[in-house]
Formats: C-alpha cells, sequence, structure tokens
C-alpha cells in the first residue's frame, strides 16, 4: 500500500500543470449559446446560477429615483451632457502629415 501511495505521488509530481496561457485559451474557446446572449434580468441571473457553482448571482432592484438622491433637486434637470467651449481654443486642427 505504501509503494502504491509512493507511485501515486511520484506521477503527481512529474505531471505539469497547464500554464496560464493554456487555461486562459481554453476559457476563450468556451462559446457562449446565442440564447444566453439574449439574456436579461431575471432570466440571465437564473441562467448564471444554473451554469456555475462559484457564486450565487442575484439581481439587485435599481432605484431609478437615486440620482434625485445623490444630487441637488436643482441639478437634476440641467443638460447631463453640456457641450465645453474653450474660448482660448482658436479651431485649429492637427495638421495632416507631409512626407
Amino acid at each position: 500500500m505504501k509503494y502504491l501511495l509512493l507511485a501515486l505521488c511520484f506521477c503527481l509530481s512529474r505531471s505539469k500543470p497547464p500554464s496560464e496561457a493554456e487555461v486562459l485559451a481554453a476559457l476563450k474557446a468556451q462559446q457562449v449559446p446565442p440564447e444566453a446572449r439574449l439574456l436579461s434580468g431575471e432570466a440571465l441571473v437564473k441562467y448564471v446560477n444554473e451554469k456555475q457553482n462559484l457564486f450565487k448571482a442575484e439581481l439587485k432592484p435599481t432605484n431609478k429615483y437615486l440620482r434625485y438622491k445623490v444630487m441637488d433637486l436643482k441639478f437634476v434637470q440641467q443638460n447631463m451632457k453640456p457641450v465645453i467651449e474653450d474660448e482660448n481654443d482658436p479651431g485649429d486642427d492637427i495638421p495632416e502629415r507631409s512626407v
């Protein structure tokens, strides 16, 4: 029995674990089914929980009034992406490279 255990340990020590590149290549080779790509919300959470066991996915409810809690009410109705103009910018673009 001792010799069998010793032989097993010897064989396991001789085998080389996969490199990081091999593991990443194997993970990239896995394909996500097209029907899974279309899932969202509760269906996506259910799919993820069925296919893996490393963690439990949960769907956290989104609060559409969160920005009212985060910022002052006088700023909520302002333009979210205002156009910023630089007064010192002459408007010149980067010139084309002449060869």
